[in-house]
C-alpha cells in the first residue's frame, strides 16, 4: 500500500516538473501555490453551496461576534490611549 502511495507521489512530481519545465524559474515556483489557492476557493464554494439555512445563520452569528469583539478591542485601546 505504501508503494502505491510512493508511486503516486512520484507520478505527481514528474507531472508537475513536465508541466512547469517550459516556464522561467520564478513563474514555475509560484504556479503551484496559485493552484492550491484555486482549489481552496472551489472547496469553499462547494462548502457554502452545501450548507443549510442553519449553517448560514451560524456563520452569520460567528461573523457578528467577530466584528463586535474587534470593535470592543479597538474601543478599549482608544480608551487606554486617552488616559
Amino acid at each position: 500500500m505504501l508503494d502505491d502511495a510512493d508511486a503516486d507521489d512520484d507520478h505527481r512530481e514528474s507531472v508537475a516538473r513536465t508541466a512547469f519545465d517550459h516556464l522561467p524559474r520564478p513563474v514555475a515556483q509560484h504556479a503551484r501555490p496559485q493552484l492550491l489557492q484555486v482549489r481552496a476557493i472551489f472547496t469553499l464554494f462547494l462548502f457554502l453551496g452545501s450548507m443549510t439555512f442553519l449553517g448560514y445563520m451560524y456563520v452569520g452569528l460567528c461573523l457578528c461576534l467577530l466584528v463586535c469583539s474587534v470593535r470592543i478591542v479597538c474601543a478599549a485601546r482608544q480608551y487606554q490611549k486617552q488616559d
